[in-house]
């Protein structure tokens, strides 16, 4: 509580705060958790994905479509995994052949942890100078000379509380990025997830920083707003081809940009890579192949060391 709360509004506030726990939230949580356990999860399918379903097999062929934008099938977006996964790891095998010839110096960098909020934000802060340095050389890149006017995105990185309290599927993400205000009095923000530092390299970061801030959804959210001329549905729209596709084409544009010239920050990029690659694979093979939740995880960590 504020220092200048009185010793009286505190005790006042705990009773109360104490009261609406005890007979409001929890017994809300316990009879929650009895309709999950005695009602809701006894009456739940024992199958595994969409393709289990009734029409399954053609509501994922739909979401596929839906989500690609594209005529493919389930089994061709299944082999464009495989290809990426091969191809990726092809990539950091190659990359840890450089590194070997400078492996002690290399190890004391990729093990260079962010054990600071202020670590993680400095760091960020190089790469974002970096990339706003290189920019004007990367030749008919319209979407990036369109963008040079653009309010600066911030990089701040938040408290640990901030990414604790949320889900663990949330607490995962390295970053997060929330867009420009629509009359563009306020800008965008980049920020860097604070919780778990140790899991967090900052070999990561160059790529990662590519994705979410410029030229990555920083341009694509602004740009996309800015088109005054659009019904604001679509200046808002949550196309995920469109998005993340554009996520993934500018950390792509870090090569051309000489930002992944460091081997380890080379690494990093095919690592992010392969998380999508792999992503492409587990998807099709839970909803279309039938694959089990173990036969997932099985292939998501036979593949990620694949890439060691």
């Amino acid at each position: 509580m504020p220092k200048d709360f009185s010793a009286a509004d505190r005790e006042r506030l705990t009773a109360a705060f104490r009261t609406l726990i005890g007979t409001q939230l929890m017994p809300a949580y316990q009879r929650l958790r009895a309709y999950i356990a005695d009602e809701y999860l006894p009456k739940t399918r024992d199958t595994f994905g969409m393709g289990a379903l009734p029409n399954g097999a053609a509501w994922y062929a739909h979401k596929v479509h839906d989500n690609t934008t594209r005529s493919l099938t389930p089994a061709q977006v299944h082999q464009i995994g495989l290809d990426e996964v091969a191809r990726i790891q092809d990539g950091m095998r190659a990359v840890a052949k450089d590194l070997a010839t400078q492996a002690d110096e290399v190890a004391a960098r990729a093990q260079g942890l962010l054990r600071v909020d202020e670590g993680a934000r400095r760091h960020v802060l190089q790469v974002a100078r970096r990339v706003a340095g290189r920019l004007p050389e990367v030749p008919q890149r319209r979407a990036i000379r369109c963008c040079r006017s653009i309010s600066t995105c911030g990089p701040r990185a938040t408290t640990k509380c901030a990414w604790s309290s949320r889900s663990a599927k949330r607490r995962r993400r390295r970053a997060q990025y929330q867009g420009p205000s629509l009359d563009g009095k306020r800008a965008g923000v980049f920020y860097v997830n604070a919780y778990d530092l140790k899991a967090r390299p900052r070999w990561a970061l160059a790529s990662l920083s590519l994705h979410e801030a410029a030229p990555g959804h920083h341009f694509q959210i602004s740009l996309q707003r800015e088109l005054g001329d659009l019904p604001m549905f679509r200046r808002f729209s949550r196309d995920t081809a469109y998005i993340e596709g554009w996520g993934l084409y500018a950390e792509y544009l870090g090569y051309e940009m000489g930002i992944y010239k460091d081997p380890v920050a080379r690494f990093g990029a095919l690592d992010a890579e392969l998380w999508r690659a792999i992503r492409l694979v587990t998807d099709t093979g839970i909803h279309y192949k039938g694959w089990t939740r173990q036969q997932t995880l099985d292939y998501m960590y036979g593949e990620l060391a694949g890439g060691a």
